[in-house]
């Protein structure tokens, strides 16, 4: 009766250890899935764009997860889409679209991930814009229907703005 109690207690044991272990596995796993999401929207949207660029890139994708606006993980941010009338929309235009693969050896990606990871372990990389909670932004060369928020600073090629979600809805 011993050795079967002792049996049982071992494997009641390793089950509970090896699902510990299986348990942060996935943690980790899930972990490393969001830093991937958020270095891909910095590689997609600023790769050609200074470190302050990448930087407020980033800030921006992470006080959308902050904003309770938007999703509460960082892939869920960037993968955000919607179809309106026949027609796919993203919060992030390379998102829709085929973008050429990632070289990950080129030292835009291995910036990218870096600032991914510097980024998660901070959650402030962009004071002004973490201050402002700015949620959006756009390339300079674009004009989206919100453009006409509270500019709060331009960085490099794209300009970034205050939060603003009466003027949104409203499509002013």
């Amino acid at each position: 009766m011993k050795k079967i109690f002792y049996s049982l207690f071992i494997i009641l044991c390793f089950v509970l250890v090896t699902k510990e272990l299986h348990s942060e596995q996935h943690i980790y796993d899930e972990a490393q899935r969001q830093i991937t999401c958020l270095a891909k929207n910095i590689y997609y949207e600023s790769a050609t764009e200074s470190d302050e660029g990448k930087k407020a890139v980033a800030q921006i994708t992470v006080n959308r997860v902050n904003s309770g606006k938007f999703s509460d993980t960082i892939c869920g941010v960037v993968e955000q889409r919607k179809t309106t009338n026949g027609n796919l929309s993203c919060q992030f235009s390379w998102f829709c679209k085929n973008q050429k693969p990632i070289e990950f050896n080129s030292n835009e990606w291995k910036t990218s991930l870096t600032i991914a990871k510097k980024l998660l372990t901070s959650s402030v990389f962009h004071t002004k814009l973490y201050k402002e909670n700015a949620l959006y932004y756009h390339a300079d060369y674009v004009n989206p229907k919100w453009y006409k928020l509270a500019k709060e600073k331009q960085i490099g090629r794209h300009i970034f703005y205050k939060s603003d979600r009466d003027r949104i809805e409203k499509g002013i």
